[in-house]
């Protein structure tokens, strides 16, 4: 992929691992006397940017020097902060280099051996932080799960969205069964991870701590109900696995030859590193901000809601007009970007998706809050790899409610689940706000006119090694009812769907 395609001119501002925010931010190096150079932070060439603005001075470019900078918290960008088509604000590596903006945070330097086994211990500084997700000198290293290997059976409990109940000497009350979760398949095709509240070992049940989307084991799906356990110590039973409790302790069994105290050891951290958003109820747009030959790594898992609230970059609300080329997004918790409802001609191109948690691609608009405005988008020449490491009921490209897409000349591969995912509408859900016009009980033809997802294009991808995971999808899926303008498959090539045995597909037209 190409990066590093800015050219260093007058006027642009810098951002270096060894500059000081103190100075002016106009020298791509400290100077000699280290009384003048770049910034430290992409906080403060912000702030640079927007005082110029307020002079009435021309739009500065930031150019970031190669390095790792720990954003500690969310940067946002807002309507005053939009550039213009011939001179947007534009962020990217300096000419040739690769910075890396680090959504985690390092745990090093505090690690205590714990007893006389294999076991080490980090105790955090500050406040708790959950860590779910860890990397020591760069890989990925399992949470602590039981079974090691494989599923658990889940037995029904009715068709509670709370409790299971399970096989005797498998789950037992441990003492920290309340820092642990259940991931479990509530279908073939969709698999959830909920909080455990408790465990009845007399009883054999299993009680989370919040209610799932469907029952715990489908009662009409007789492959749901597979599930295992995270985050307990009694699954600390190899090198690698760690947990963390509720006071945000962290216990590693470190890997053969690494020392924690040695090590570069980062938690997933920012569940959202950057966000670029307007404000639809003043009909104000961000727009016009483009970024070029970033690496995005370590965010973290959504808080609340999947999408929203789990992007490593997030495109949000009235933002129009803004690009991401040649980027780099890896080992993220959630999403690597979300397009969230009501943005127009956005242009995500040639970047590169290695393990994310979710879709390395969303875009997603409500149905019912107005006309189909999350328009216009361009999702080309991306590459998509090896992601769902979190959630694999997920598709490397997702779009729902939008319109008048392109997505096309994208390679998609060893993925858990789908390629490319266009969501419909149901009538069975679908909203009264949505067509005022009609009345209940809704059907599909009568919702068909009102639904957004429409005009799109997917064209000339190429998706391999797909449905690796989970069951009941495809290569290209599409799902539900579909507005008046058709969306158009063509010219792609699908190959190597699933694993021979289950319902895959290489184009689904599902619940049409």
């Amino acid at each position: 992929v190409p990066r590093g395609q800015a050219v260093v001119g007058d006027g642009d501002l810098f951002v270096a691992t060894t500059g000081d925010d103190r100075w002016s931010g106009t020298l791509a190096a400290p100077n000699d006397n280290q009384t003048d150079g770049p910034f430290a932070t992409l906080g403060r060439a912000v702030q640079a940017v927007r005082q110029r603005k307020r002079a009435g001075q021309p739009m500065p470019r930031i150019l970031i020097r190669t390095g790792t900078y720990f954003l500690g918290h969310i940067l946002e960008l807002w309507p005053g902060d939009s550039g213009a088509a011939d001179h947007p604000l534009l962020f990217a590596a300096y000419p040739g280099e690769q910075p890396v903006l680090e959504g985690g945070q390092r745990l090093s330097g505090t690690w205590q051996k714990s007893g006389q086994g294999p076991l080490w211990t980090f105790q955090p500084r500050d406040a708790p932080h959950p860590v779910e997700d860890l990397f020591v000198n760069g890989q990925r290293e399992p949470r602590a799960r039981l079974p090691q290997d494989g599923f658990w059976r889940a037995k029904p409990v009715g068709t509670s969205r709370t409790q299971f109940q399970f096989e005797p000497g498998q789950v037992q009350a441990w003492p920290d069964a309340a820092d642990g979760v259940v991931v479990i398949k509530l279908f073939e095709w969709f698999d959830e991870t909920l909080p455990i509240q408790s465990i009845d070992e007399k009883t054999q049940i299993l009680t989370v701590a919040r209610e799932s989307s469907y029952p715990l084991v489908s009662p009409i799906d007789h492959t749901s109900g597979g599930y295992y356990i995270e985050n307990v110590r009694a699954g600390l039973d190899r090198p690698g696995a760690w947990c963390c409790d509720a006071h945000g302790v962290v216990t590693f069994w470190p890997p053969d030859g690494v020392d924690p105290n040695r090590a570069e050891i980062i938690a997933g951290g920012l569940p959202v590193m950057v966000s670029i958003g307007g404000d639809p109820s003043q009909n104000q747009w961000v727009e016009h901000v483009v970024l070029d030959g970033l690496t995005f790594r370590h965010a973290g898992r959504f808080a609340k809601w999947r999408y929203y609230g789990g992007a490593a970059l997030r495109l949000a609300g009235n933002a129009r007009d803004c690009e991401v080329r040649h980027c780099r997004f890896e080992d993220v918790g959630g999403s690597g970007i979300v397009v969230w409802k009501e943005c127009r001609n956005m242009v995500i191109t040639g970047n590169e998706f290695i393990g994310t948690g979710d879709t390395a691609i969303d875009i997603f608009d409500y149905v019912g809050e107005g006309p189909p405005v999350s328009a216009g988008h361009l999702i080309e020449n991306n590459s998509i790899h090896d992601c769902g490491t979190v959630t694999r009921s997920m598709a490397g490209i997702d779009l729902s409610g939008a319109s008048h897409c392109h997505i096309d000349h994208n390679l998609i591969y060893q993925m858990p689940y789908a390629g490319i995912r266009l969501d419909g509408s149901n009538a069975e859900t679908w909203p009264a706000k949505a067509s005022p016009e009609i009345k209940p009980p809704y059907t599909d033809a009568n919702i068909k006119p009102f639904a957004p997802t429409l005009g799109n294009f997917i064209e000339f991808n190429h998706i391999h090694h797909i449905m690796q995971k989970l069951q009941d999808g495809g290569g290209i899926y599409l799902w539900g009812v579909m507005g008046n303008s058709a969306n158009i498959v063509r010219n792609n090539l699908i190959e190597h769907v699933g694993e021979g045995k289950g319902l895959y597909m290489g184009i689904y037209l599902d619940d049409h």
